[in-house]
């Protein structure tokens, strides 16, 4: 008997074969029905914080109030930042929200015995989720982000 379970994608019982091309079959139907396709443009650019620019963060676009196409993201390295193509965004205005993180020198784990990684905590930044660009037909689509630290008191 074979077990087929859509809503968790699990196929068990039959050979990998038939795994792989039910994978690729898949892949395919979602690779050619896309998300609308070839309106989409590569959005990439630079975020700076204090004139210095971002070390790591991320930065997501939704779209604004009466732009009816799907939102994106990446993230930032060492104050750039590239969408490609096939995840960027369609023509029109979005609202723009950047995360900041800092390293603060200290190595963790996810879990215990796991890899470690350099910890990294959130950096407060003045309006970093009133930010808003407006992204045009083409591949011309290079934006600067210039932010502030959050000082209190």
């Amino acid at each position: 008997m074979h077990d087929f379970h859509i809503s968790r994608l699990v196929v068990t019982g039959w050979p990998l074969a038939a795994r792989i091309l039910i994978s690729i079959c898949l892949l395919l139907v979602t690779a050619l029905t896309g998300c609308g396709g070839s309106d989409r443009g590569p959005v990439s650019g630079t975020v700076t914080v204090d004139g210095r620019p971002l070390e790591y963060g991320v930065i997501s676009f939704r779209p604004a109030q009466g732009n009816p196409a799907p939102g994106s993201g990446g993230v930032v390295t060492d104050g750039n930042f590239q969408i490609p193509a096939i995840k960027g965004l369609r023509p029109g205005d979005y609202i723009v929200s950047i995360a900041a993180f800092k390293k603060t020198g200290r190595m963790v784990s996810d879990f215990p015995g796991g890899p470690k990684r350099p910890e990294r905590i959130p950096l407060p930044i003045k309006e970093s989720d009133q930010l808003k660009a407006r992204i045009g037909a083409g591949d011309n689509n290079l934006l600067e982000f210039h932010l502030q630290t959050l000082h209190e008191g």
